[in-house]
């Protein structure tokens, strides 16, 4: 991942996490896949990457009636799309 650089992703192909909550959106009524976009930066010294997860309303449940996104922060790209994730499949 380069450098400050904001990279969009459906995580399609990545087992775990990212899978699971594919599969529980879906079962939700939540018809589009969830979108990863991340960056890797340095801070103070050491390596970091920020990842959002964004997910959109669905159609069937009204508790889920408006869009939204989580987001963490780890050290490298496959640690924290699984951490955000799961902080999705937790909400």
């Amino acid at each position: 991942m380069t450098e400050g650089v904001w990279i969009s992703s459906y995580c399609l192909h990545t087992e775990g996490f990212p899978k699971l909550l594919y599969a529980t959106t879906q079962r939700l009524s939540i018809q589009e896949h969830p979108e990863y976009e991340g960056r890797a930066y340095e801070e103070h010294g050491t390596e970091r990457c920020e990842v959002t997860v964004y997910i959109t309303k669905s159609e069937d449940f009204p508790d889920i009636a408006e869009a939204w996104s989580t987001t963490t922060a780890r050290f490298r790209f496959t640690d924290t799309y699984e951490a955000v994730a799961r902080q999705a499949l937790r909400h």
